[in-house]
């Protein structure tokens, strides 16, 4: 095992159709049925989950990532690249009366960062979106 992470993630049980030998049995899980993410162990090359209430470790690829609300999106200013697996100190842009205002803000952990431009990124954390100007 070589990294432990601790994060909130649910995914939906899809099946297995391919044997793993470090995986526990899957007919502790249900298919279609949603887990909640307690720990996720990466193995190598392979993600492996721990899930809430189920006994064992199981192969990420069995499983598809739910996402439980729709997600906020936000366009903010930082000072610094956004780097996955880290919060963003930031700043949200709002409009108020047609006046732009700019109110401190920390993101969730980042989990995916797309350059669209000269220091713009597109990002996504678990709960929110944002379109984010580095400068």
């Amino acid at each position: 095992m070589a990294k432990d992470e601790t994060m909130v993630k649910f995914v939906r049980y899809k099946g297995c159709t391919l044997s793993h030998l470090a995986s526990s049995d899957p007919k502790n899980l249900s298919r279609e049925k949603m887990y909640e993410v307690i720990r996720e162990e990466t193995r190598g090359e392979e993600t492996y989950y721990i899930l809430k209430g189920v006994e064992g470790s199981y192969p990420s690829e069995w499983f598809e990532r739910i996402t439980l609300f729709n997600k906020n999106k936000y366009v903010v200013v930082a000072s610094k690249k956004p780097k996955i697996g880290q919060n963003l100190k930031c700043y949200k842009l709002t409009y108020r009366k047609g006046e732009a205002i700019l109110t401190e803000h920390l993101t969730s952990i980042i989990e995916k960062v797309v350059e669209e431009g000269a220091n713009i990124y597109s990002v996504e954390t678990f709960e929110d979106d944002y379109i984010v100007q580095v400068g």
